[in-house]
């Protein structure tokens, strides 16, 4: 009896013995886990650090007069400028712009902007033009613009203009990526007098161009790595994006004025339907109507002029283009009745 009151005894000190055992190695398991652990979150915090050090560096690096001096170099060398890389880029340009003293014949395009098209590259050409040169644009489709302003501008004498430098931020974002405007650009990099900077944000952008534009367009191309967020180009959001309902005459005078005489004239007749008693209130325009009261007033010869004329004013959602009951096409302004009556008494003298 002594003797199985010993062997339990001795069994249960084996086994107090193999816990402690085990519960110093499951202490040594934790603690040696913790220490990973510890040293884990001390690695992460060092490449936190390390990437933080890379950003100063490389927005230090990009800051740099030297950064200046290569990209106006270049364009001196008649290259044009393309610059690709983390975070917007808009700042960085509009630095370097301002510190090179580029001159005044500078074009501004906010790509990100839905409402960007050729005519906001167009149009700015034609002012600049008129204003340095006293030549008025007589050409109406976007393709004939292109072909009379190159015209002009390649019978420049040396030095009798300066370089007229066109800045495209966020060129892959924009409308004017489409293939027939981006056929109209590369036209229009091939004349001597302009220049231009482009940004791009994604990174298959290098994709947009063929290698016959890559050619005409002559790219040099800068890394920047800005890691600036984008939402800082909200902050240059011109007037027309941020109309508010009491302001909806001056979004309408900003949108007109970019328009030629020919344009308003169309969305006048638009308007002058929408508010003829004799036609339903709220019904819009057919093409065939539209075509019958350009021909009567000689503002548009075919349907084809007329839907060439009304792209920009649909672009900015000043005529609204939809089919009615029957599947046809119809053109109607969805402003409220008193701007419509504005538009069809529209002043066109300026």
């Amino acid at each position: 009896m002594l003797s199985q009151k010993s062997d339990s005894m001795f069994s249960q000190s084996q086994q107090m013995r193999y816990d402690s055992d085990q519960d110093n190695d499951m202490a040594m398991v934790h603690m040696k886990q913790n220490q990973m652990d510890l040293e884990i979150i001390h690695e992460d915090e060092k490449n936190i650090i390390k990437h933080f050090d890379q950003k100063i560096k490389h927005k230090e690096q990009i800051s740099t007069h030297t950064a200046f001096a290569q990209m106006k170099y270049f364009l001196g060398c008649g290259f044009n400028l393309l610059l690709y890389g983390v975070g917007s880029k808009r700042k960085f340009i509009n630095n370097f712009i301002a510190k090179n003293k580029l001159g005044q014949n500078i074009i501004i395009i906010n790509g990100f902007h839905s409402g960007a098209n050729i005519k906001s590259l167009t149009n700015p050409l034609i002012k600049l033009i008129w204003k340095q040169l006293s030549q008025k644009i007589q050409s109406v489709s976007s393709n004939d613009v292109i072909s009379e302003i190159i015209e002009i501008l390649d019978k420049l004498r040396q030095n009798e203009l300066d370089f007229i430098y066109i800045v495209i931020h966020s060129f892959d974002i924009s409308q004017l990526k489409q293939k027939d405007l981006m056929r109209l650009i590369t036209k229009l990099s091939q004349t001597r007098i302009i220049k231009f900077i482009m940004s791009v944000d994604q990174i298959r952008a290098g994709l947009i161009w063929s290698e016959t534009d890559l050619d005409y367009l002559n790219f040099y191309c800068i890394q920047v790595n800005t890691f600036e967020d984008f939402d800082v180009e909200l902050e240059y959001q011109p007037p027309l994006f941020n109309i508010q309902d009491n302001n909806e005459d001056f979004g309408l005078e900003f949108i007109l004025q970019s328009m030629t005489v020919t344009q308003r004239k169309i969305i006048k007749q638009i308007a002058e339907f929408q508010v003829d008693d004799q036609n339903p209130k709220g019904s819009g325009c057919s093409i065939k109507e539209l075509l019958i009261m350009c021909v009567e007033k000689m503002i548009a010869l075919s349907q084809q002029q007329i839907k060439e004329m009304l792209r920009e004013a649909i672009d900015h959602k000043l005529i609204i283009e939809r089919p009615d009951a029957k599947g046809k096409i119809i053109y109607q302004i969805e402003n409220p009745l008193q701007v419509i009556e504005k538009l069809s008494n529209l002043n066109l003298d300026y």
